[in-house]
């Protein structure tokens, strides 16, 4: 496999994800796995008396070991083919954030029914992709996304749970099996968590808020 240049390596790799991807993994600041089409392809920095960009590719995520581009070598920390290959990973960086805030259709209809919540949060931690940590003023809350067997019917419940923490105190405020609600706050939920972890100057604000018509 020849190493290319990067503006070339750049070129082919814009016009592989142009019009989006179906799934994009964050593995590092630069190191992204992403599936388009069928494929996954896996794109990082490289180690090897010298730092490469590659992009590799496989049928399924566990094996995406054959080499589709390999840069020449990115030499110096600050040289224009790293600050070209650094700015690469931010771009790639706004493609994920975009995929993860706009890839669920409920947001936008979710999003101005929970404004005030929306408005009165002062912090927003993801535990995990079904707990959030919110504090509203000095209040914090959990917000919890439980699901649970039902033999009698063979159904799965969902049920949201919303805790309020004071002190030392908790009290559980919300807890009803309603599945609609639960993925429209969860919605509403990632998309501020996302929003937070993005920088002001990323295109992804500008994109959400006209969406929303908040500009």
């Amino acid at each position: 496999m020849g190493k290319i240049n990067i503006d070339n390596f750049i070129t082919l790799l814009e016009e592989l994800i142009i019009g989006g991807v179906s799934e994009i993994i964050k593995n590092g600041s630069t190191n992204y796995t992403f599936l388009k089409d069928g494929i996954w392809y896996n794109i990082k920095y490289e180690f090897d008396f010298g730092y490469y960009i590659v992009l590799r590719k496989g049928d399924n995520i566990s094996g995406i070991l054959e080499i589709v581009y390999i840069t020449e070598k990115l030499l110096g920390t600050h040289s224009p083919k790293r600050n070209k290959g650094n700015k690469l990973f931010r771009d790639i960086e706004t493609l994920y954030m975009k995929h993860k805030i706009f890839n669920c259709d409920k947001v936008v209809s979710s999003f101005k029914n929970y404004s005030t919540l929306i408005e009165s949060c002062s912090a927003i931690y993801k535990a995990t992709n079904n707990i959030f940590i919110l504090y509203i003023g000095e209040t914090k809350y959990s917000f919890e996304r439980n699901e649970k067997y039902v033999h009698t019917d063979n159904s799965i419940k969902t049920n949201l749970v919303v805790t309020k923490f004071t002190n030392e105190d908790s009290e559980v405020i919300y807890n009803k099996s309603d599945y609609n609600k639960a993925e429209n706050i969860f919605a509403v939920l990632n998309t501020i968590y996302y929003l937070n972890e993005t920088s002001k100057e990323l295109d992804v604000r500008k994109d959400f808020c006209k969406i929303l018509n908040l500009e």
